[in-house]
């Protein structure tokens, strides 16, 4: 399949999110972040959203948490194949180790 089926067969809309600012908790130490929010939909062939959270702090834009969630659904001469993921990785520590 070249490049330009790819793009017949992807349909893409994209949302972003940017949530008031809050605190989050690393190390029990609080910190000022704010929240953003991507949300993909894909038409075609394959179906489905991608929803990542970021969080990032206010002073230095440092991402200090993300959580991902993807849905995405194939037919195949089968039926329905879906694939689906999630994750949430959060920072640890600001301080870096040395």
């Amino acid at each position: 399949m070249g490049g330009d089926e790819v793009m017949r067969v992807l349909h893409r809309r994209r949302a972003i999110l940017l949530a008031v600012a809050g605190v989050t908790a690393i190390d029990g130490v609080p910190v000022p972040t704010f929240h953003h929010v991507e949300v993909d939909t894909l038409e075609g062939a394959q179906r489905g959203t991608t929803m990542i959270d970021y969080w990032y702090t206010v002073e230095s834009f440092l991402l200090v948490r993300m959580e991902r969630s993807v849905r995405i659904r194939t037919e195949s001469p089968l039926g329905s194949v879906t694939y689906s993921e999630s994750g949430t990785w959060q920072l640890r520590s600001l301080q870096p180790l040395r």
